[in-house]
């Protein structure tokens, strides 16, 4: 947001019935100590995955199994509230948190994300049990004829469900807990929740229960940010790949391009790294290119096809600017000497540096569009378009050979240029690179 203080927090999905289901099955499944102890946190997240994914298709057809999770996850978090940590369950429970946050924290360092706050939503197990207590002792809750515990008000279309008749919380009430301890901490201005556009009707709960309970104007201060999913994966069905496996496929595909390009020169030494970051790019490219809503199948076909929409496209043009620059020193430090007496130049009224100055002029409207709509395709579509203006301008627009003015406008055109596209590509979370 700008010009406001912003504190983001990750709020880590570490409970539900998720973790009952694995650990029902588990047992059937899990490696011995010895094996176990030698796998790598990757290794042991596609375990349990497996282990997840084999306990959803057996809860299908066996009523036993399922009741059998049901229950566990009862025990589970009867303890929890009790604070029993050192339970059997709760210790494995605990185990999978630590191996999935170690998991993540890698994800995050390499897509080069950082939160402000880890905010698990176990910690709000307890306080949502209370708070229910709570509202069913006001009488704005109510026990149905199944022995579910719900929130009926003329706000609500229906009902909302807050707690399961076996007693056990829901996402919506640890939901509830979550939003009022935050605001006891925090006391914002706004609350942006960044999650996907399924959950829409879930946010619309949680806030007519702020309404309901007299918190309208906490309510009015939470605002959903849906995005659209990535098509084609579903861990309950077994269709995910860890992130590591995608970038490492990303990477490997990169590092053949890279090798077998006629036109990029890249040291032997450097091309895992040019690789990893190219694999990296274009997941963050691919994704930020599309209007937020989006929903769409990730590939890495076109990825490292030239003169594409992609993050490619970024990496050369700000490569070749960077090389534009180094080849021509002396006027890059006769510039550099000028200072604010650039303007003092005459730049050229050619077609091609027409469009690129008109260009460069419109990225504070990217940028505010994209705040105000708050969906980064506009700062992503807008540095794509200039890349595309700069492979053309360049072709027109030569620097080497040409009489010094002229060389030494069009060369500031060019330095303005990679600034903005350097600026740009790190505001999207792409590093730029300076040799391809």
């Amino acid at each position: 947001m700008v010009g406001d203080t912003v504190i983001s927090i990750n709020y880590l999905g570490d409970w539900g019935s998720q973790f009952a289901m694995i650990a029902a099955h588990w047992p059937k499944v899990r490696p011995s100590d010895e094996v176990w102890s030698r796998c790598s946190d990757l290794e042991k997240i596609n375990l349990l995955t497996n282990c997840y994914v084999e306990a959803n298709a057996i809860a299908k057809d066996d009523l036993d199994f399922r009741a059998k999770s049901r229950q566990i996850f009862v025990e589970m978090e009867k303890e929890l509230i009790a604070g029993h940590l050192n339970s059997e369950r709760l210790r494995f429970w605990n185990e999978v948190r630590q191996i999935s946050v170690r998991h993540l924290d890698e994800f995050y360092r390499q897509l080069r994300i950082k939160f402000d706050v880890l905010s698990p939503e176990s910690e709000n197990v307890k306080r949502a049990d209370e708070l229910i207590d709570e509202l069913f002792k006001k009488g704005i809750a109510q026990l149905t004829a199944d022995g579910m515990t719900v929130v009926k008000d003329e706000r609500i279309e229906g009902y909302a469900a807050i707690r399961k008749s076996d007693h056990s919380t829901l996402y919506l009430s640890r939901e509830l807990a979550s939003i009022l301890r935050r605001e006891a901490l925090y006391a914002a201005d706004a609350y942006l929740f960044v999650v996907d556009r399924a959950q829409s009707r879930h946010f619309e709960f949680l806030k007519c229960l702020l309404s309901v309970i007299g918190r309208d104007d906490l309510a009015a201060r939470i605002h959903h940010i849906p995005f659209g999913r990535v098509k084609g994966l579903s861990t309950r069905k077994g269709r995910t790949e860890a992130v590591d496996e995608i970038i490492d496929r990303g990477r490997e595909l990169a590092a053949d391009f890279v090798r077998n390009s006629k036109t990029i020169k890249v040291d032997e030494s450097e091309i895992c790294d040019v690789a990893q970051n190219l694999s990296i790019s274009t997941v963050i490219v691919n994704d930020l290119k599309r209007s937020r809503n989006s929903e769409y199948l990730f590939s890495f076909k076109d990825a490292f096809q030239m003169n594409q929409r992609n993050a490619l496209l970024l990496q050369m043009k700000h490569s070749r600017l960077v090389s534009l620059e180094k080849r021509n020193e002396e006027l890059r430090t006769e510039l550099d000497a000028k200072g604010d007496r650039e303007a003092g130049l005459e730049l050229e009224l050619d077609e091609e540096a027409r469009r690129l100055v008109t260009h460069l002029w419109q990225f504070d409207e990217a940028l505010f569009s994209s705040w105000r709509k708050m969906d980064p395709c506009h700062v992503t579509v807008y540095l794509l378009q200039l890349a595309n203006l700069i492979g053309s301008a360049s072709a027109s627009l030569r620097v080497l050979g040409e009489p010094h003015d002229r060389a030494l406008s069009r060369l500031l055109l060019f330095s303005a240029t990679r600034a903005v596209l350097n600026k740009g590509m790190k505001l999207i979370g792409v590093e730029p690179l300076d040799q391809m």
